[in-house]
């Protein structure tokens, strides 16, 4: 038989043992009337009444023993689980003050055994500043003026660290008398110093939340209610957080009337579940009246049912950055137009007449054109692009633009002013910035309408495209690297010989440039407008071209130059 069929019968045994014995002596009463005596008699009933008698008071104590040993165990139980197994660690004080017993885990939290511990002041083990304040309350305890007390105090280890504990004391009462203080101790110590590590991060984030001048703010969309605001909102706003707690409404009124409408289906927006652009400008109304702009970032956030909305957001102040702006976009206006002014005006004359169109894009950029009478029958006609867009670009291309006047008038051949171009450039950028940033494509002309000649030079730029009397079409392809890229160009220059009338489309890349669009297929489309054009003026052939770029959403981001001239 294994051992737990042996505990299972023990217990029934310890259970039902009395019932066994009353049970064992009927029978052997009944056994003694058949088999022994063998007849019914007045002295078996009397015995058989005297043993109930007697074993009746045996069965309740026996019953009440039982109940006795149940109740213990339960108390033992109810003890172990108070004394030895609970987290907090529990102390029993006398009267006198001193320790009468500690729990297990308190003395291994603070390091003694219950010899070394018990009987010495509770007192004691408290830090000195605090040992007045633990004697006042226990005396008051044990005098019946305090029911009960709870504290957060720091208790001195063996080793001599002190830990903090949560603290909490009632009378100990034994026959209605107060015999004691008992009470729970429960080590906080990683908890309050956890407390202090957020306290202290806590202090950090509102000092930087305070200092900076970024509005940081959150929003309860369901509830239309405005749960924080940074202090900032005074310095940008002009209004206080109290302000803004107190009027929800107020940040709304402060918006510009122009951006409204925007501002609002925005954060509408985002508190359905709207995919919006985080960043957001619009302008607001200073307490003082001052128009201020304002950048605003949101940030939508849901609850673990992703149901209730909470918009996050950011705002800085960006008038400074919008004036910046401004002034810069003034600037760059300015310069556009000097390099305006500074192109070829058209020239119309019975035997050679050329025009041009610029159309700038939003930046600066480095397109140019120029064109210069040589001799009565010679002109010399040049078109450029400087690499990139902006400032440096644009200067690039106004430093080349003074000189082109001397080198072209001097009567030098293409393959001359190529190269004093190049060396222009390269002369410009030596011993500041790698010359190979920089470069641009450029075609030169030099057109000979007496010997019915046209010399020219691409360097690296889109071909141009010649057409004849017949409609006959002829591209003037690139011959040579772009002007810049390296300290010796060598150029060699082509010559067109023309017996009628010709004309001649010159352009930057800005018109044939398109995304999904093959190259290919914009120089047959420029061919066709100038055969469907050869009718036309040459003013009516460049408006004719620009209206199918614009058609095609060609010309957006890039400058674009447009040259054409006519030779009869």
């Amino acid at each position: 038989m294994n051992n737990t069929s042996l505990n299972i019968l023990g217990k029934w045994h310890q259970r039902y043992r009395f019932q066994l014995i009353l049970l064992i002596l009927l029978l052997l009463d009944c056994y003694n009337l058949i088999f022994v005596d063998k007849k019914f008699a007045y002295e078996f009933v009397v015995d058989l009444f005297t043993q109930c008698v007697i074993l009746l008071p045996l069965y309740i104590m026996h019953r009440q023993e039982i109940d006795n040993t149940r109740k213990l165990q339960e108390s033992e139980q109810r003890y172990k689980s108070l004394f030895l197994y609970n987290n907090a660690g529990i102390y029993v004080v006398n009267l006198d003050g001193s320790l009468n017993t500690a729990s297990p885990n308190l003395l291994e939290l603070l390091g003694y055994t219950e010899a070394e511990i018990q009987n010495t002041l509770f007192s004691s083990l408290f830090r000195p500043e605090d040992r007045r304040l633990v004697q006042q309350t226990f005396a008051d305890i044990i005098r019946g003026s305090l029911r009960s007390t709870s504290r957060k105090l720091q208790m001195r280890r063996k080793d001599g660290e002190y830990l903090t504990f949560d603290l909490s004391s009632v009378p100990l009462k034994a026959d209605g008398e107060i015999k004691g203080v008992i009470g729970f101790a429960k080590d906080i110590t990683e908890f309050e110093r956890m407390q202090r590590r957020l306290a202290d991060a806590q202090t950090q984030l509102n000092n930087i939340f305070g200092s900076i001048d970024i509005i940081l703010w959150s929003y309860d969309a369901d509830e239309n209610k405005l749960l924080t605001i940074s202090p900032a909102c005074e310095k940008i706003f002009g209004y206080s957080p109290e302000e803004y707690y107190e009027y929800p409404g107020l940040w709304a009124a402060q918006i510009y009337d122009g951006d409204k409408a925007l501002v609002n289906n925005r954060i509408s927006a985002a508190s359905k579940k709207i995919p919006v652009d985080t960043s957001l400008e619009y302008r607001v109304i200073h307490s003082s009246g001052e128009m201020r702009w304002v950048e605003s970032r949101l940030f939508s956030s849901y609850d673990e049912r992703n149901r209730k909305t909470t918009v996050n957001g950011v705002v800085l102040d960006i008038t400074h950055k919008k004036l910046v702006e401004k002034n810069i976009q003034t600037d760059l206006d300015l310069a556009r137009e000097v390099q305006k002014s500074v192109l070829s005006p058209p020239i119309y004359t019975p035997a050679f007449s050329i025009d041009a169109r610029y159309i700038p894009s939003k930046s600066l950029g480095g397109d140019m054109y120029a064109w210069y009478r040589i001799e009565e029958h010679r002109y010399g006609i040049l078109i450029m692009d400087v690499m990139g867009h902006g400032v440096s670009s644009a200067l690039i291309c106004m430093s080349t633009r003074s000189l082109l006047r001397g080198i072209i008038q001097a009567n030098l051949s293409p393959e001359e002013v190529i190269t004093e171009l190049n060396n222009h450039m390269n002369k410009l950028f030596k011993g500041a910035v790698p010359a190979a940033n920089f470069y641009f494509t450029a075609i030169y002309l030099l057109v000979d309408l007496k010997n019915r000649t046209i010399e020219y030079i691409n360097a690296g730029h889109p071909s141009g495209i010649l057409m004849d009397g017949n409609g006959k079409i002829s591209e003037l392809k690139s011959s040579c690297l772009p002007i810049g890229l390296i300290p010796v160009l060598k150029a060699e220059k082509q010559t067109i010989l023309f017996k009628g009338p010709v004309r001649l489309l010159l352009y930057t890349d800005g018109l044939i440039e398109s995304p999904g669009r093959l190259l290919k297929k914009q120089l047959d489309l420029l061919s066709e407008v100038m055969r469907e054009t050869k009718d036309k003026p040459i003013s009516m052939v460049m408006d004719t071209v620009l209206a199918s770029g614009k058609a095609d959403k060609q010309i957006e981001l890039d400058d674009v130059c447009l040259i054409c001239l006519e030779i009869q």
